[in-house]
């Protein structure tokens, strides 16, 4: 567990928010720049000015954070080494990244560089911060939906730095599990352009996809299911340090610089006001709250996941009341912190002794400057005064810094010309942004050579000769069934959701009894998200799978993995999709701690044939999850009946989105309105080379999933063209894959 004082982490999407979060009292800033940032729409910084932010915060003490937290196609990877350079050796402090790629390849090739797992990792628990210390992460950034005793126990059991959000928009979907904005717009939230479609309106279904019945929204109104409140957690500060948590993190880096001033400015007071008096004497005047909510709200805040797991009060639920204020607000936020000089206090001792060259000495922290000047000569009308020479000296202007203390000792008859003593003061000065800001460089490092780099280009329309082998995951027994009469299909993915709360053992061994019948492997999918309950319950199940002889598990997330391989799970281990491997190196290091990957959902068919997919899978048919959630949709818009019953949210292009509610887990999955059908892409999918293919079964009914079966079986091992049954279906990004 680390200890110490924590960091007030700021967000900056220009220069100026970068001077409004340092002066505001910003420990360290975090910033994208002109590449590979989960903020494309942002302003960023150009690279001139990464330099000059890192200057400017190193000579006052704080941090520079970049954000790499995207993920990143093969072109793409070939890239960041000269994107990073530069400012590795100007002394960037840290990358938050989400790729798995991108961290193999950052730990590899700048050495010293802090690495900082992105909270689009959707790191739940002390596994997952396990897994990637192994990896060369120093910090990790939580999942937004953690309570305080979560947080607490992953704290207390860590020396890695944990970071956590504090204060602004908060994500309807747990970070980097969101395909929403992607599937539906091109858009995708994992390359920093989403589109915010859980802002959008949209209607509750209680009923059949075809929307006949009641619906959920009183008076027949459209209501904002999906999105939340912004977060303010002022009131929970102490708990959250008393939890030890390392970096407090506000969100912001779309907003203004005045937005990003008042926050900080506040949550400084407040961190200093806990320092000063600690949890007994920390109480939140009205009035700060009140500048909060005119800086930026909507619909008012709520306190986050921090005290509660979901519920109504942290939503909009109706149309989103954007509390913003007039330009008179700003501005007091704009003077005090965006135009003001924000100078460094120094300490300064000039020496003026006749016969001897003028020395100057400055202090700040640590650093010491000594600069000696012209002979100082005895006087011959008018001595210097020494206020005269201190007046001048403290004409620092435009300089980072201002003298604290100066002391000066001179013979009381001396003459130095001022022009004299404004040179060595600005030499020394000069000298002391130098020492301050050069203490940080780096010697940029030689280029390491890919060890084996799994990069190629598959030839299109080519064939090998090998079959892709036919993997199908299911979440019933009729799909389950269907699946196990289908001799192609080699292996069978069993939802967790299958397995019920009592009999545990007696329903793994008839899964896997009805699979060898038919000579199928079997393997257990587990749940989206990995939280506490739900670790505290695998801890009791992973005997029982050994027991029944289940082949192997697949997991979502790095939490999952960690934890198997913690508990020394013997069987095989997949990944599944939304554990991101969009490049190679990606690909490269998952498969160094599993079987198989699963390739994400949103590269496109050119971008597939410069990916090495021959120990991958490949998604080929399902209705893909659009989000995954804390929140339910059916509590927030009623009540909570833990029933199983459809539930629809149906947009404004009247589309339909398959709401699964999972109650042992608490979690809502929003499905896609129209199925991934590529039944009729054999030949291009055949081309890529993939060790399987997958069928995703998910609220198909028997006979539907029969027929699906029979038309992946026709298309892809008896060569027969085959026609969509769908009326409405999708290519998913086969064909136009993202930005």
């Amino acid at each position: 567990m680390r200890t110490g004082r924590p960091e007030l982490l700021a967000p900056a999407g220009s220069y100026k928010g970068v001077i409004a979060a340092a002066s505001a009292g910003a420990d360290a800033v975090y910033v994208g720049g002109s590449r590979f940032g989960a903020r494309a729409y942002a302003r960023n910084l150009s690279e001139e000015e990464l330099l000059s932010a890192m200057d400017y915060l190193h000579i006052r003490g704080k941090q520079l954070h970049l954000t790499v937290n995207t993920l990143l196609k093969n072109r793409e990877l070939e890239d960041l080494y000269e994107y990073i350079a530069p400012l590795y050796e100007h002394g960037l402090d840290a990358v938050i990244v989400q790729d798995l790629g991108v961290l193999s390849f950052l730990a590899e090739q700048f050495p010293g560089l802090a690495l900082h797992a992105s909270t689009q990792m959707t790191v739940t628990g002390l596994s997952g911060v396990r897994i990637l210390e192994t990896l060369g992460v120093n910090r990790v950034v939580l999942a937004r939906e953690l309570s305080l005793q979560e947080i607490g126990q992953i704290c207390r059991n860590t020396d890695l730095e944990i970071e956590c959000f504090i204060h602004g928009a908060l994500c309807y979907c747990y970070s980097g599990q969101c395909l929403m904005s992607s599937l539906l717009g091109g858009r995708s939230g994992n390359r920093g352009r989403c589109a915010q479609p859980c802002r959008l309106a949209y209607e509750v279904h209680r009923s059949e996809k075809t929307g006949q019945g009641r619906k959920g929204n009183a008076g027949h109104l459209p209501l904002y299911p999906l999105s939340p409140r912004d977060i303010c957690t002022l009131d929970s500060l102490p708990e959250l340090l008393e939890a030890g948590v390392t970096s407090l993190k506000i969100e912001g880096r779309m907003k203004r610089a005045e937005y990003t001033a008042g926050v900080v400015s506040i949550y400084r007071k407040y961190l200093d006001l806990y320092e000063e008096k600690g949890s007994d004497g920390y109480r939140v005047d009205r009035k700060d709250m009140e500048t909060l909510e005119k800086l930026y709200t909507r619909s008012g805040f709520s306190g986050g996941y921090l005290k509660q797991y979901n519920g109504p009060g942290m939503m909009t639920l109706r149309k989103p009341d954007y509390n913003t204020s007039d330009e008179a607000f700003y501005s007091q936020f704009r003077k005090r912190y965006v135009e003001g000089k924000n100078q460094e206090k120094i300490n300064g001792k000039l020496k003026l002794f006749k016969g001897f060259p003028a020395t100057m000495e400055l202090e700040h922290d640590t650093a010491r400057v000594c600069l000696s000047g012209e002979l100082v000569q005895e006087a011959v009308r008018q001595p210097l005064s020494r206020e005269k020479v201190e007046a001048q000296l403290r004409k620092t202007g435009n300089t980072p810094f201002v003298f604290g203390t100066l002391d000066i000792e001179m013979d009381p008859d001396v003459f130095l010309p001022v022009q004299e003593l404004n040179t060595l003061r600005r030499d020394a000065l000069e000298q002391m942004e130098r020492e301050l800001t050069e203490r940080f460089y780096r010697t940029i490092p030689v280029k390491r050579k890919e060890k084996g780099s799994r990069s190629f280009i598959q030839e299109a329309g080519s064939d090998e000769g090998r079959e892709p082998l036919l993997t199908v995951s299911v979440e019933n027994q009729d799909q389950l069934t269907q699946a196990v009469r289908t001799r192609e299909v080699s292996d069978i993915y069993v939802s967790d959701r299958m397995i019920p709360d009592q009999k545990e053992r007696e329903a793994l061994l008839h899964m896997v009894q009805l699979c060898r019948k038919q000579q199928k492997r079997v393997f257990l999918l587990m749940p989206p998200v990995f939280r506490r309950r739900t670790e505290e319950r695998y801890r009791a199940l992973l005997p029982a799978l050994e027991d029944a002889g289940f082949d192997g598990i697949v997991v979502h997330t790095v939490d999952e993995l960690g934890f198997l391989k913690e508990n020394g799970y013997p069987g095989e281990i997949r990944s599944d999709y939304s554990l991101y491997a969009m490049n190679d190196r990606a690909s490269g290091l998952l498969q160094s701690m599993v079987s198989e990957d699963t390739v994400p959902v949103e590269l496109n068919y050119k971008e597939l044939l410069r990916r090495d997919l021959s120990g991958s899978e490949l998604l080929v048919y399902g209705y893909l999850p659009l989000m995954v959630s804390a929140q339910c949709v059916e509590k927030n818009t009623g009540s909570c009946t833990r029933d199983q019953k459809g539930l629809m949210l149906k947009d404004r292009y009247r589309k339909y989105f398959p709401v699964q509610k999972d109650c042992r887990e608490c979690i809502n999955v929003i499905y896609n309105s129209a199925p991934l059908w590529l039944a009729d892409c054999e030949e291009k999918i055949r081309a890529l080379g993939v060790k399987s293919i997958r069928l995703s079964f998910t609220c198909e009914d028997r006979n539907k999933t029969r027929q699906i079966l029979d038309a992946y079986v026709r298309s892809f091992y008896r060569r027969e063209p085959q026609v969509c049954p769908f009326p409405d279906f999708t290519r998913g990004h086969f064909n136009r894959g993202v930005e």
